[in-house]
Order: C-alpha cells, then structure tokens, then sequence
C-alpha cells in the first residue's frame, strides 16, 4: 500500500469460507491487495459487532448459514493501519 501518512486510502477485500477436508470444518481465505488488507479482513472475521452483522445477512430464512461463501469489505487506511471495515456484498454459490 503506497500512499501520505495520514492520507486516508481505501481497498476492497474478499473473505470466502468454504467446507475443508474434514467434516464439520471450515476454510476461510482472506484476499486484499496488501498485507494490511489481509490484516483489516481478519479483523472483519474476529470482531464480535462485524461477526454479528455478517451473521445476520446471511442466514436464510430458516436460520440457516450457506456451507460456503464470499463476501466483500470495504477497508479504510491511514497511514497503513485499518481504521474502518465494512460489508460491501456478499456472494452464495449455488
């Protein structure tokens, strides 16, 4: 991430949770163009307040969450450090 210190830079990641190998396990991959984005998108997956609201777009209407799925976040920097996170989008394969 290139940019000013103090200057605000904003970048998109995605996270994507998909079954592993093992029955009952998840993988999670975490994707951004920096390893600051990499860092703002595990704190997006470890946050109790962004946890909640991801939880909430995606259940199904039985309360259910899809076994695999992406979703896009938003990230604010400055001077490399994550400030904010957001929910963008999110994407169920079918």
């Amino acid at each position: 991430m290139i940019g000013i210190a103090g200057i605000r830079i904003e970048q998109y990641g995605v996270i994507s949770f998909f079954p592993g190998p093992q029955q009952g396990r998840q993988v999670v991959v975490l994707g951004g163009g920096s390893a600051e984005a990499e860092w703002a998108a595990a704190e997006y997956v470890t946050t109790p307040d962004h946890v909640k609201e991801l939880v909430s777009k995606l259940r199904d209407a039985s309360g259910r969450l899809p076994p695999k799925f992406q979703v896009v976040v938003r990230m604010t920097f400055r001077s490399g450090v994550p400030i904010a996170v957001s929910y963008v989008t999110h994407h169920v394969p079918k």
